[in-house]
């Protein structure tokens, strides 16, 4: 799971704070608990890195990740995230399943903003990975495909 992280890091610059209130609120759930990693980047984070992708940088807005590898939080962060993605109307575009990890990837607009929300489980860690920016079709090819060859 690390590893699909780390890919969909070095995919897209970094960025933070979600645009959909369900993605804020499950991040500061999360946020001081010491078991659970929680990653916010702001674009202007993103700009003074110089960082650079196959994404143009300036059309992401912010990048939120939830990680961890403890059962107990496991747990919880699956049972609240499956609680967001029901509250929140998230659209299913992508469901994996390879070699006991599951992917599953979520899409909301909000006017030009989109944001793709990406839930990674394989039973002993789970990550969610929340990506808002105002994406073209040719931005969303480009992620799918980066995530299909991970």
């Amino acid at each position: 799971m690390k590893r699909f992280i780390v890919m969909i890091m070095m995919l897209l610059p970094f960025s933070a704070m979600a645009s959909i209130p369900e993605i804020n609120e499950l991040a500061d759930r999360y946020s001081s608990v010491e078991d659970v990693t929680v990653v916010n980047l702001t674009g202007e984070m993103l700009a003074m890195a110089g960082a650079s992708g196959e994404i143009d940088p300036s059309v992401i807005e912010n990048i939120v990740i939830i990680q961890s590898e403890k059962a107990r939080y496991v747990k919880d962060v699956s049972k609240h995230f499956d609680k967001m993605v029901a509250d929140a109307n998230l659209k299913s575009i992508a469901n994996i399943d390879k070699d006991g990890t599951v992917v599953n990837i979520y899409q909301k607009s909000v006017g030009d903003v989109m944001d793709f929300i990406i839930f990674v489980a394989d039973g002993a860690e789970v990550a969610v990975i929340d990506i808002c920016g105002k994406f073209t079709e040719e931005t969303f090819t480009t992620i799918l495909d980066a995530i299909g060859n991970i």
